[in-house]
């Protein structure tokens, strides 16, 4: 078992995962392969029977005219074709609580009969572990048909400033933000963390596009977190001129369309990796379909069946590159192993993620301390016992504190 704290002065975070919980991620995974086994004759027939006639919704979390918005209808006019029946496809827009509101609606409120799938950015899968007290959805308890395109983040510098990882370590450079709780705070910090970087920060910039101006002007020296697709593809010209350069990109996977080394690879050991496949995991499936846990099987597998030749598409393919969109896609089954490898993260690991964005937060230094032992109670009775002044912090598996009065006679802390 594990134990982790968090110290804003003296303060104290432990955390355990047992093995049965480790088990039941593993029997889920195999759940969800089985369900790609080919269909009988007679299930084919019935998924056939259901669809034919009726219409199929595609919930986008943000409005008309976005960027997921267009991923959607593109993705769902060819979709439609490749499921039994060919149901009609539409696609409606319910923006609100930064995309969750039409992931909530598909998994929470529409009846799960396979007729409405969810799509927004992939920020909420890790949430649970993140940021719990806003968490509104358990990732692994919908249905994931699959992702369109995934996405590596890059750090990018203007007029020479930084051009490899060595001149990353060898100066202390300023970096562009939209705020201390975003990705273009928390990303590059995790990179300071992990490869010895120095930066500083100019926060307050309303959007990326924003952050780019004020490099060019030469306000910052660049930003990290910028989408490497966005790069390779919007700024080819100023890469090959020299005008901008990418020194690091940050994903499960490298861009192959930039050269700069990709951070994963770089890692020196495995609390490493999972710091950032904790950190930069979701945007491995940056345009994820998702339905509701309790779809039937047969019709979610033959929503993940059509969603994978929609892939494949040749008519698909040429309509996404003549509008110059990323397809890069993973199946259901790939996010949904993703997913179980970002949650099986120690906690003390997933602490030392935390500790950064509780800095910012908090506006002091945050510290994690290891204290194993005894189901996390040594941890929480640390805590517990800490002076009562909010500095001291406890990371648990409610799991295990909570059954622990029924099995033990004598806690020190109930």
């Amino acid at each position: 078992m594990l134990g982790a704290m968090i110290n804003s002065r003296c303060g104290r975070f432990a955390a355990t995962i047992s093995q049965r919980e480790r088990v039941s991620r593993a029997l889920s995974i195999i759940g969800v392969f089985a369900t790609l086994a080919p269909l009988p004759a007679h299930a084919q027939d019935s998924v056939a029977a259901f669809y034919a006639g009726k219409n199929l919704r595609l919930i986008v979390g943000y409005p008309s005219g976005t960027v997921y918005d267009t991923y959607s209808r593109m993705t769902l006019r060819h979709m439609v074709k490749h499921i039994p029946g060919n149901p009609t496809g539409i696609v409606q827009n319910m923006p609100g609580a930064g995309g969750l509101n039409a992931i909530v609606n598909v998994a929470q409120v529409a009846p799960p009969d396979g007729l409405a799938m969810g799509i927004a950015s992939p920020g909420f899968t890790v949430d649970l572990l993140l940021d719990p007290g806003n968490a509104k959805i358990d990732p692994r308890r919908v249905k994931w048909i699959g992702s369109v395109s995934g996405e590596t983040g890059a750090c990018v510098f203007w007029h020479g400033k930084a051009k490899t990882l060595d001149d990353l370590r060898a100066k202390e450079l300023v970096l562009g933000g939209t705020g201390p709780t975003s990705s273009t705070y928390f990303e590059p910090r995790v990179l300071e963390t992990l490869f010895g970087l120095r930066f500083k920060y100019v926060h307050g910039y309303q959007s990326t596009v924003d952050i780019r101006f004020a490099a060019d002007k030469g306000e910052v020296d660049g930003l990290c977190g910028l989408a490497a697709s966005t790069v390779a593809r919007d700024m080819a010209d100023q890469l090959k001129s020299g005008a901008v350069a990418v020194p690091l990109q940050a994903g499960l996977a490298a861009n192959p369309d930039l050269a700069a080394p990709n951070a994963m690879d770089l890692a020196k050991s495995e609390e490493e990796r999972q710091i950032m496949t904790l950190v930069f995991g979701p945007a491995a499936f940056f345009r994820p379909i998702m339905t509701a846990e309790a779809v039937p099987a047969e019709r979610f597998a033959a929503l993940q069946r059509a969603f994978d030749a929609t892939m494949k598409d040749p008519e698909f393919l040429a309509d996404m590159a003549k509008a110059r969109l990323d397809v890069r896609p993973m199946t259901g089954a790939e996010m949904t192993s993703t997913i179980a490898r970002i949650y099986a993260t120690p906690p003390d690991v997933v602490a030392r993620i935390m500790a950064p964005k509780l800095s910012a937060i908090l506006g002091r230094q945050v510290v994690v301390e290891n204290r194993a032992g005894a189901s996390g109670n040594i941890a929480m009775e640390i805590a517990a016992r800490a002076e009562p002044d909010g500095h001291s912090v406890f990371l648990g598996n409610i799991g295990a504190i909570a059954i622990n009065p029924a099995i033990f006679h004598h806690l020190a802390v109930d």
